[in-house]
């Protein structure tokens, strides 16, 4: 199965108009910082949700941590699905809910 993961690009023009949509002054970092989880680099960008599928529970909690998030884990093994899902911009930081189990995208 083939992932997606967003450009660097455009994880800038989504923190962009995020804080275009809050009016000026918006509290959302135009330069995305990556996160380096063992083999993988993953973009994070305070105030989007992160794609965390695939990943270790570790690898999860270092970047939900990167973005501003906390976690709430269900399960073992590798995260196989979210909640909200990758990309959503949060307002502030927020639980998001994984499922870890033995499949996961790749």
């Amino acid at each position: 199965m083939a992932t997606f993961a967003p450009s660097v690009d455009e994880l800038k023009a989504a923190a962009k108009a995020a804080a275009s949509a809050k009016g000026a002054g918006g509290s959302l970092p135009t330069e995305p910082t990556i996160v380096v989880l063992g083999d993988e680099a993953r973009p994070a960008v305070e105030g989007l949700v992160p794609d965390l599928r695939g990943l270790s529970a570790r690898g999860a909690l270092r970047a939900a941590a990167a973005a501003g998030h906390e976690l709430q884990l269900s399960g073992s093994g590798l995260v196989v699905a979210q909640e909200p899902l990758p990309g959503v911009t949060a307002d502030g930081p927020i639980a998001v809910k994984l499922a870890l189990g033995d499949e996961a995208r790749r």
